[in-house]
């Protein structure tokens, strides 16, 4: 019950923050909606930004799998599909149910026997890689487009954040592959913290694994690469299959990531879309059009994500016993470490 009240409240917040959106930006243009509406729309752009999101998707489902089989799990590539599809469903599902990273640790760990540790370690680091190569993408597109020194200073601000971020982001992953003399006796000392430290030493442990991997880091690195500049590909289309002003490709590579990095705020919508409201408003000045892109972007990820169904369907025995599982965990001993929603990344 307590999951439902939680759920419905997330989608509460949601839906006020973008009536909210929608009522700002038409506050500021009443004729927006009708020159968007009126506007001719190229639905063949649409689909192919479909496309680059869905390819997306599936290597994001590669990567997952070489990280796996970098720890010596046996795993098939039918299986991460199978395994990564029905997680992607969860983490789009707001209601109260457990998370879809969650789901797929349990669904590895259980066709691993023992290897639980190795099973989310996998999940963390495949979120890590993602995450941290969405802000080097952004620093990237940052110094290119000259987004540095740009006029805005909010923009500037967030900007200058991520490149930050990014830099912290990079001498943490560092530190964290560095070598056992050191980083091991830190590690050790963290495993005897009460209730929560045994597992955390363990899953550091597990983690730490990669180091002796770099190459596969290196290839889910580039892998990660390629799906973000396919996201942010897929919003450029989107925003040029839409009537109106529609920023460039390479300011796309920026404002698409920016936004893209609200997602790590639990709720299913919301975050994003203002942040691209907001970033069309300053560089556009067509906020209204920028929250259309992302809604319509929303709706294309939700319909790849109604893949999962099929897969689900076909696993709904191995779902059941796990989502029985995942509540015991996502209810289980304070301080024992849970996989958090999120979509993909």
């Amino acid at each position: 019950m307590r999951k439902v009240v939680v759920g419905l409240a997330k989608v509460s917040v949601s839906i006020a923050i973008v009536v909210w959106l929608f009522w700002d930006a038409l506050s500021d243009d009443p004729e927006a909606v009708s020159r968007l509406s009126a506007g001719e729309k190229n639905w063949w752009v649409l689909v192919v930004a479909g496309a680059a999101c869905s390819t997306a998707i599936g290597i994001t489902l590669v990567r997952w799998y070489f990280l796996v089989r970098a720890l010596g799990l046996p795993f098939r590539m039918k299986d991460a599909f199978r395994i990564g599809f029905v997680g992607y469903l969860f983490n789009m599902a707001p209601m109260g149910i457990v998370g879809g990273d969650l789901v797929k640790a349990l669904m590895l760990a259980r066709e691993q026997h023992g290897r639980r540790a190795e099973a989310v370690a996998s999940i963390i680091v495949d979120r890590v890689v993602g995450l941290y190569t969405l802000f080097v993408l952004a620093t990237a597109a940052i110094f290119a487009a000259g987004f540095w020194s740009a006029a805005d200073k909010d923009v500037r601000y967030v900007c200058h954040a991520a490149v930050v971020v990014t830099a912290v982001a990079t001498l943490g992953i560092a530190a964290l592959l560095g070598p056992e003399a050191v980083v091991g006796r830190l590690v050790r000392l963290v495993g005897r913290a009460p209730l929560a430290g045994p597992p955390l030493e363990k899953l550091i442990v597990a983690v730490r694994m990669y180091r002796h991997r770099l190459p596969v880091l290196f290839a889910a690195g580039l892998m990660s690469l390629a799906v973000h500049s396919l996201f942010s590909t897929g919003i450029h289309l989107i925003a040029h299959s839409l009537p109106g002003t529609a920023l460039s490709l390479q300011q796309h590579f920026v404002v698409a990531p920016l936004s893209a990095i609200t997602n790590i705020i639990p709720l299913p919508a919301g975050p994003q879309e203002g942040a691209l409201k907001f970033l069309y408003g300053v560089l556009a000045a067509a906020p209204l059009k920028g929250l259309v892109v992302s809604l319509a972007y929303r709706i294309i990820t939700l319909v790849i994500a109604a893949a999962g169904i099929g897969y689900y369907l076909t696993s709904r025995r191995e779902v059941a016993a796990v989502l029985q599982e995942a509540e015991a965990e996502e209810d289980a001993v304070p301080g024992r470490p849970i996989l958090v929603s999120g979509p993909a990344a």
